[in-house]
C-alpha cells in the first residue's frame, strides 16, 4: 500500500494483517473458557463434598470419588440419595425423574446444569446413586 506524505514522498506501507487481532481474539476467548470450566468445576466439587458432609450417615454408604468428580451413594432408604441431590440443586424435573423411578425401570440417568446423575431402584437393596460433574473432572 502506498501513502503520500505533505512532502510529496511515497512511502509503501505494509497492509495491516488481520490474522493478529483474530489470534489475540481466540487466544482470550480459550483462556475465558478455561476460567469459566476451572471455576465451574471447582465449584462442583466444592457442592459434592459438602453434600458427602451434609448427607453421609452410618446406615448409607456416601463416598467421594474421581477425586472428588462424582458422589457415589448405596442407601437401604430414600434419605440420603434425597439429601444428596438436594444439595447439588436440581432442577425439578430431576427430583421428579427419581421420585417416579420402579424397579422394573432399571438404571436411570438424569443431567441438569452441572451435573449427571445416575441411578437404580430395588425395594431389598435400596437406592444406588452415582453423581458425577458435568465435566467429568
Amino acid at each position: 500500500m502506498e501513502a503520500t506524505s505533505q512532502s510529496g514522498e511515497t512511502r509503501t506501507t505494509a497492509p495491516r494483517s488481520w490474522k493478529r487481532p483474530v489470534l489475540l481474539v481466540g487466544v482470550v476467548v480459550i483462556v475465558l473458557g478455561l476460567v469459566f470450566i476451572g471455576t465451574a468445576t471447582a465449584i462442583a466439587h466444592t457442592q459434592l463434598a459438602g453434600a458427602k458432609e451434609k448427607c453421609d450417615t452410618e446406615s448409607a454408604r456416601v463416598e467421594l470419588s474421581d477425586n472428588g468428580a462424582s458422589i457415589v451413594v448405596e442407601s437401604d432408604s430414600t434419605t440420603e440419595p434425597f439429601c444428596v441431590i438436594n444439595e447439588l440443586r436440581p432442577s425439578q424435573e430431576a427430583v421428579w425423574h427419581l421420585e417416579q423411578t420402579r424397579p422394573i425401570d432399571g438404571w436411570q440417568e438424569h443431567s441438569w446444569t452441572g451435573y449427571t446423575a445416575g441411578w437404580s431402584y430395588d425395594p431389598d437393596d435400596g437406592i444406588r446413586m452415582v453423581v458425577r460433574t458435568a465435566w467429568g473432572f
